[in-house]
């Protein structure tokens, strides 16, 4: 549980489970993730994969295989990953 921060490849197999937000450059997914994704290049959504959360990816980035699950928003073509609220400044 937590979130996962990476400018590298973050791979999740089977049968992991990840309970908050990724943040990375590219993402290999066959497990399950409640929380949003965020990514920079590219996510391959395996078909074991199944996502409770938003996917942000730029054009081109996504790549989905048959059997895979997605229960969320898909916003395609951001330039720049947005930041995770943890990682914004409090309001005043």
């Amino acid at each position: 549980q937590g979130k996962v921060e990476s400018d590298q490849q973050v791979s999740v197999g089977t049968p992991a489970l990840i309970h908050g937000p990724i943040q990375a450059r590219t993402v290999v997914l066959n497990g399950t993730v409640k929380g949003d994704l965020h990514i920079s290049e590219m996510i391959a959504v395996l078909s074991q994969a199944n996502i409770e959360g938003n996917i942000h990816v730029p054009k081109g980035g996504l790549s989905v295989v048959k059997g895979s699950k997605i229960e969320g928003m898909l916003k395609i073509g951001y330039p720049k990953v947005p930041k995770l609220k943890s990682m914004q400044p409090p309001d005043v």
